[in-house]
């Protein structure tokens, strides 16, 4: 193997570590549950890999900051996702690619009790419709 491309191994490795440790550390910091809020959104164009999110709770009704990250499923590029959702619901947010080619663009879309959609519009694959899902882990939660 080149020096080249095991340093570009090595690089990304790293980076894509520390990425996950900072969205881990922020969810322990920030949530007050063990829920939080994952998707797959089908890629809308072909031969493009779905995207992958993994977001903090999000209380229902109040304003509140969107914490997360999105990857694209054949691990071509992790990225951070952040913005807000206001207290009527609309959804706000920020997708910039922290590793690797990331998914990259804007989301909008409504955040009720009874669902989270949203709307990624950005370049190359990063565009897609998505419902968010609530999960539990097993063993509970607050």
């Amino acid at each position: 193997m080149r020096k080249s491309t095991r340093l570009a191994t090595t690089a990304f490795s790293i980076v894509t570590a520390i990425g996950l440790m900072g969205a881990q550390a922020a969810y322990a910091q920030d949530s007050a549950s063990n829920d939080y809020y994952a998707g797959r959104s089908v890629a809308s164009q072909p031969a493009c890999p779905t995207v992958e999110w993994h977001l903090l709770p999000m209380p229902v009704g109040v304003a509140t900051n969107i914490k997360g990250v999105a990857y694209y499923s054949d691990m071509s590029g992790i990225s951070i996702v952040r913005g807000t959702v206001a207290a009527s619901g609309m959804v706000g947010a920020t997708l910039v690619s922290v590793s690797g080619n990331g998914p990259a663009g804007t989301v909008t879309g409504s955040h009720t009790a009874g669902a989270t959609n949203v709307v990624l519009t950005g370049t190359g694959c990063a565009h897609a419709t998505l419902k968010l899902e609530r999960w539990r882990p097993a063993g509970g939660g607050n």
